[in-house]
């Protein structure tokens, strides 16, 4: 990064030079700036939230002479000096001060900036940087702040090669570009760990992935951007993809803004109890003859459809799908389930809500009898253009709307009005008797379909 901002600062030096060739003319440059005469093009010059030990990308701010005379600027100056965590280039040149600096009248100067090497305390997950760029002319000073918020991370290596664990909950880790968890080693990422996923990364899993989230400390894959407008913006990293072999044990965790979500390779196998995947370009969950099994979760929002099996067993035990994708419009029904040349795949839904914005999110020709059924779940579907509908659809109910709470701002809790409420059969899914919040579903008390059993 230092190379790469030498070599624009180069790059504007010349551009600099052959423009004040061509202007040629003969100005007078011997007034002193008034106080009226210089303003900053910003009175902060801000960087996002940047990764310590990772070099910023470059941002500008402009000196402008404002006054009706061209003027000499004594010296232009970071007052940090040499020490600053700040690089600059004023005006062309690469320096933390620079001195009898001409500016005509009307024109401005191009200060860029840079950290090259942000650091903070260890101990602390965020820290500040800041710095003060002053102009200095006829016993005046113009000044601008310099300001970057720096988040302490812990690197993570492109591959694990052994047991390891991640249970660092305070400073997170973060993933470059493919990860790679190797068939002889496990990794475990502990209760309200976050990883945070570059653009394009992925984790690849060809050993044990295990995550051991907790309904009060979830933990979390997410995009290192998931604030404010990025916070549910499709496909900002690749996905967690478990290769053939593999295998995952996924535990209340948050799986937010991949490409895809979750993505099984033939022959792995993933068990999922509390897991949200959400706002997923793609698939949220996609599996190819593999075993799969959801339990207590959400898949929300994903542009590829919530769940697509092609062959392999598939288990989704209260289970809350809420595919209402906005960013484009979604052709793929939320829950798709492909035989893919596999005798003995099967799918079977229990206790669960399957809604989206398309008028059918099942396939009716995806559900073979003696392969599918569904039991005791709200469903958006025409069951009678289902084959066998009665051997696949056992205490289902169809319906239009859900009845979330407030399913635009991602509250997928029932309301008393939903054919939901009350609608799942206790026996089977006598082991699990807390929800997605980890709240307990009491005997002898109705059970609700989906992941909450909460009424709101």
């Amino acid at each position: 990064m230092k190379h790469g901002f030498s070599s624009f600062a180069a790059g504007v030096c010349l551009a600099l030079s052959v423009a004040s060739a061509l202007g040629g003319c003969e100005r007078d440059f011997s007034n002193a700036p008034g106080a009226g005469d210089i303003v900053f093009s910003a009175d902060t010059l801000s960087f996002d939230t940047v990764f310590a030990g990772f070099a910023t990308p470059t941002r500008r701010i402009m000196v402008r002479n404002v006054g009706d005379r061209d003027v000499t600027l004594d010296r232009i100056a970071l007052a940090g000096g040499a020490a600053s965590p700040f690089v600059v280039n004023i005006g062309g040149v690469s320096a933390s001060e620079v001195g009898g600096v001409r500016l005509c009248s009307g024109d401005s100067l191009f200060v860029f900036a840079a950290v090259p090497d942000p650091r903070v305390g260890c101990d602390f997950a965020f820290g500040r940087l800041s710095d003060r760029l002053s102009v200095y002319g006829g016993g005046n000073e113009w000044s601008a702040a310099l300001v970057a918020v720096v988040r302490n991370v812990n690197e993570a290596p492109s591959v694990v090669s052994s047991d390891a664990q991640w249970l660092c909950d305070s400073i997170p880790y973060l993933v470059r570009d493919t990860f790679v968890v190797d068939a002889s080693a496990t990794l475990l990422v502990g209760p309200g760990v976050s990883v945070l996923m570059d653009r394009g990364a992925v984790v690849s899993v060809a050993g044990r992935l295990v995550v051991a989230g907790e309904s009060r400390r979830r933990s979390r894959f997410a995009p290192v951007r998931s604030d404010g407008f990025y916070e549910s913006i499709p496909g900002q990293w690749g996905g967690v993809r478990l290769r053939g072999g593999a295998s995952a044990d996924l535990r209340y965790v948050d799986v937010a803004c991949p490409s895809f979500g979750v993505e099984c390779d033939s022959s792995s196998s993933v068990y999922a109890d509390g897991v949200w995947v959400r706002d997923a370009a793609r698939v949220g969950v996609s599996a190819r003859r593999s075993d799969v099994v959801f339990s207590n979760s959400i898949v929300s929002d994903c542009g590829g459809g919530a769940f697509c099996f092609e062959g392999g067993r598939a288990l989704l035990r209260h289970v809350t799908v809420a595919d209402y994708y906005s960013w484009d419009y979604r052709q793929s029904a939320a829950l798709l389930f492909r035989l893919a040349d596999d005798p003995e795949a099967s799918l079977s839904v229990v206790n669960s809500v399957i809604m989206g914005s398309l008028t059918a999110e099942l396939y009716p020709d995806s559900l073979p009898v003696g392969h599918a059924v569904l039991r005791s779940s709200l469903i958006r579907a025409d069951k009678k253009r289902v084959a066998g509908a009665a051997e696949v659809f056992i205490g289902c109910v169809t319906a239009t709307d859900a009845h979330f709470r407030d399913r635009k701002s991602s509250d997928y809790h029932l309301t008393a009005k939903s054919a939901a409420a009350g609608l799942a059969d206790p026996s089977l899914a006598a082991d699990l008797p807390a929800d997605f919040e980890g709240e307990l579903r009491e005997d002898g008390s109705p059970w609700n379909a989906g992941a909450l059993q909460t009424i709101e």
